[in-house]
């Protein structure tokens, strides 16, 4: 599993993975604005510990010589249908604090994009 959300959201993909499953961490937005210290901490060691389950930290900095060919293929797939992409654009410049505060409220439906200009360079 993939995870970049955290709190309950990985609590209960915690509760739902199978022995030796690995949880993959890219993030944690919903622990970023809170004030509670324990908040983004995994609830459950004993069902890692007992479920011998993997939860491994993932940086794309780690994996920087293989972007392209990640790109290239995600392109391909992408173009024979083998994926889905949703974007949420917002445009204009004026709309750019509220789409960065809606990213926290989980408001969007796909890839959330705040657009200030259109192909041509002119400002939305």
């Amino acid at each position: 599993m993939f995870d970049n959300v955290g709190g309950e959201f990985l609590h209960q993909a915690l509760a739902c993975t199978n022995r030796h499953g690995r949880i993959v961490l890219c993030g944690q937005i919903a622990t970023y604005d809170s004030t509670d210290p324990n908040a983004g901490r995994p609830l459950d060691m004993m069902r890692i510990i007992y479920g011998s389950i993997t939860l491994r930290g993932f940086l794309l900095a780690d994996f920087s010589a293989d972007v392209p060919d990640a790109q290239r293929q995600i392109a391909q797939w992408a173009e024979q249908g083998l994926i889905a992409h949703r974007e949420d654009v917002r445009n204009g410049f004026d709309c750019l604090p509220d789409t960065f505060i809606s990213l926290f409220g989980g408001g969007n439906q796909g890839t959330l994009l705040g657009r200030i200009a259109d192909d041509e360079g002119k400002t939305l």
